[in-house]
């Protein structure tokens, strides 16, 4: 994969905060960093309530219908076989009918005919049914500005932990790739993404036999246009870096370094310790419960409990691509042979997580790698 699927600009700042600025427009992080407006209180459905008045109408003024949903079907589909992009429309609008979720819904699925994003028409603003965000526009979603990862059906329900593959016949561009004949049955395969993923492999990670009844799919309201903006956030800060560690850099001190060194380039303030396990120390025990915020606003939450994935860096690029961590989980004691002999040993074999995943053991550990290459690292605040 080269660098043009490894990195995109970022240009959304700040923690999510949709406008205009109306008592259940406004969503916010209950009892988290991100307040509402003086007369609003933050509930626990994450939006800005009246108190006087806490329920919200169903008029275009004052429910979360100013946006649209995005979800990730509870159930798994044939998509490969289900006749046409037209037929998938239908199973999205049937998923969303049965909660109830208002509006008409879409696939979001790409064929020899048409790109996936044409799928949303004039659209604009898709929060999960957990009301946290997804993307603003259709664009960004070709341009790796996604926000929360699509994990969570209509239900409301996370599927962080199953990583449930879903259907796009999709490259991370929207064009087709992998259709299954256009989802006829055909040959070839059909392309899945990961619903716990962020850039380019929540849309292109892996095909499928055109006849798997595994993959769900994601399904977008098509209604609104009401922007997603962000608003800035204080709190404890994480990143992926920009540069990349070799592991005979002075051991663990030389990645915290490299830490130090991204944050000055990208003009981040604070001090950050490198997520990396040794042979007497698991990586979390470097650092407290969190939560922590990447740094274009988005909560983290915990690498233990991640809500999103770990893939934004200080100069506010994506990546998706190994990392090193040095043990198979958080709360882990590397080996010599996960931790490239405590960070020094230019040869042998280190642990690594994917960036782009915010399943917790993908995102922490996918494998090992050999210590002569280099790779990533995460960096959080203590």
């Amino acid at each position: 994969m080269g660098l043009a699927r490894s990195l995109a600009l970022l240009v959304l700042v700040g923690c999510y905060r949709p406008v205009p600025e109306r008592a259940c427009a406004v969503a916010c992080e209950f009892g988290g960093a991100a307040l509402c407006p003086s007369e609003l209180t933050c509930f626990p459905d994450n939006f800005c309530h009246d108190p006087a008045h806490p329920q919200c109408g169903d008029d275009s003024d004052g429910g979360i219908e100013l946006h649209n949903y995005a979800f990730v079907t509870a159930d798994p589909l044939p998509v490969g076989t289900l006749g046409s992009i037209a037929a998938a429309d239908t199973a999205c609008q049937a998923a969303a009918d049965a909660v109830p979720l208002a509006g008409r819904y879409h696939a979001w699925l790409a064929s020899t005919q048409t790109t996936a994003q044409d799928q949303l028409g004039s659209a604009r603003g898709w929060v999960r049914t957990d009301h946290r965000p997804f993307a603003d526009r259709a664009g960004d979603l070709i341009n790796n500005q996604i926000l929360y990862p699509l994990r969570v059906d209509e239900h409301g329900l996370d599927h962080a932990i199953d990583a449930v593959p879903v259907a796009t016949g999709s490259t991370p561009d929207g064009t087709a790739e992998f259709t299954c004949g256009d989802y006829t049955g055909g040959t070839g395969g059909l392309m899945t993404g990961h619903a716990d993923a962020g850039i380019f492999k929540w849309t292109e990670e892996q095909t499928l036999p055109c006849d798997s009844r595994a993959p769900h799919l994601y399904c977008f309201g098509i209604d609104h246009d009401e922007p997603v903006l962000m608003a800035p956030v204080a709190g404890k800060r994480a990143f992926v870096s920009d540069s990349q560690f070799l592991p005979n850099m002075n051991g663990r001190d030389g990645a915290d370094a490299l830490c130090e060194a991204d944050a000055r380039a990208g003009g981040v303030g604070g001090t950050f310790l490198a997520v990396l396990a040794t042979t007497t120390e698991s990586a979390g025990s470097r650092f407290g419960d969190g939560p922590w915020y990447r740094l274009d606003g988005v909560e983290l939450g915990t690498l233990a409990k991640p809500l999103a994935p770990l893939e934004v860096t200080p100069m506010l690029m994506h990546y998706s691509g190994p990392v090193w961590t040095g043990a198979t989980s958080l709360t882990a004691v590397g080996t010599t042979g996960t931790t490239c002999g405590d960070w020094v040993l230019f040869g042998g074999s280190g642990a690594s997580g994917e960036a782009a995943r915010s399943e917790p053991n993908a995102l922490f550990f996918e494998g090992t790698g050999n210590c002569t290459n280099s790779a990533r690292i995460y960096c959080l605040e203590p």
